[in-house]
């Protein structure tokens, strides 16, 4: 059995989805970093949208495929920034013991 996380520092969380439309990621890891999360990854198609998440969160992964972040990243939580359209594909790809949340 996994130990419990009792301290929000310890959940690693990561968005899928970086696009410049209102910058949502940027906004979704800077409210989980606000409640004393740890951001760790990010999920984006486009390589420029990468850059910029690297210069918004310096040492921060970045990944061109959400299978890829699934599978080398640590994250415990990931927040789906994409279409809606687009929600389903990624949620149940996600690995046991890890949590999505699409918006």
């Amino acid at each position: 059995m996994k130990n419990k996380i009792t301290n929000p520092k310890e959940i690693k969380v990561g968005v899928i989805g970086y696009g410049g439309a209102f910058n949502m990621g940027r906004a979704h890891l800077k409210e989980m970093e606000a409640a004393g999360m740890t951001p760790v990854a990010v999920a984006e198609l486009d390589p420029q949208r990468l850059a910029v998440a690297s210069q918004d969160y310096p040492g921060i992964q970045t990944y061109s495929k959400v299978t890829e972040m699934l599978k080398k990243s640590d994250v415990n939580l990931v927040t789906i920034i994409t279409p809606h359209n687009t929600h389903a594909p990624p949620g149940p790809a996600m690995p046991q013991g890890r949590a999505s949340c699409g918006l």
